[in-house]
């Protein structure tokens, strides 16, 4: 017994010694879990590629089906082009209220048939008012569609515009500081903050009433004639004529627009 103890007390270093080797290897070759977890990360990177690339690539792949949805849908329907306005105007929407109406008038043609009108088909009626709620399934999608495409770049512009921003200020700031090609770039978007008031308009009531005021209290320089028609208390129909003489004096014209 006593020799039996001394060959295992004898044994037992080299015995541990050869355990701890082997959980020392055992930990080295197993990774940790956050190795794990950033091996995959970058695996699945490399396989993402650009950070929108998913997402161009779907959009893509949405606006090709889209684009042949609607060549179908043109084909089948016959339809290669919008209503006009005045055909809008000659026809009669059919609303939620005119959905039951339909769908009424079609149950009591069907159960009463004694009481259609001459030559009229219930058969086609019926398959017509099928094929109309299935364009209007469609319609409801890409209403949807619409909605969620409207919010999406809503959202998308505002980043995108803010992110502008940052440009044009950092631009505005170098160019006040005049680092050596920023004005010219600056200037560039510059251009998009300036109001344009296009020419060919015609001035609004608020304006003419303006400016009738400024030759009246000699502010501004012109002349300005004022033309009724059919006076009454709810207002004829006038016309405005008017001619600015920006070289010559306010006060006199002003003056000369009172003695008359």
């Amino acid at each position: 017994m006593a020799e039996r103890k001394n060959k295992k007390a004898a044994a037992s270093p080299k015995s541990k010694a050869a355990s701890d080797k082997a959980g020392t290897a055992k930990k080295k070759s197993a990774p940790t879990s956050k190795q794990t977890k950033t091996a995959t990360a970058k695996k699945a990177e490399s396989k993402a590629g650009p950070p929108n690339q998913t997402f161009d690539n779907t959009m893509d792949l949405i606006e090709h089906d889209l684009d042949a949805i609607l060549d179908m849908f043109m084909r089948v329907s016959n339809l290669f082009s919008n209503l006009s306005p005045a055909e809008r105007a000659r026809l009669i929407g059919a609303g939620v209220r005119n959905y039951g109406f339909i769908e009424k008038a079609r149950d009591i043609a069907r159960d009463n048939p004694a009481f259609l009108p001459p030559n009229f088909d219930i058969d086609q009626f019926s398959a017509d008012l099928q094929s109309f709620d299935k364009v209007r399934q469609v319609f409801l999608i890409a209403e949807k569609l619409e909605t969620i495409a409207a919010d999406k770049m809503l959202l998308m512009s505002n980043d995108l515009y803010r992110e502008s921003l940052r440009v044009y200020n950092t631009l505005k700031e170098q160019s006040r500081a005049r680092v050596a090609g920023a004005r010219d770039l600056f200037m560039a978007l510059e251009t998009f903050f300036k109001k344009r008031r296009p020419s060919d308009r015609p001035p609004t009531e608020k304006q003419e009433i303006r400016k009738a005021e400024g030759i009246i209290k000699g502010t501004v320089d012109g002349e300005m004639f004022l033309k009724n028609e059919k006076a009454k208390k709810t207002g004829g129909v006038h016309e405005v004529i008017e001619d600015i003489h920006k070289d010559q004096i306010a006060g006199k014209k002003s003056a000369e627009f009172n003695e008359k």
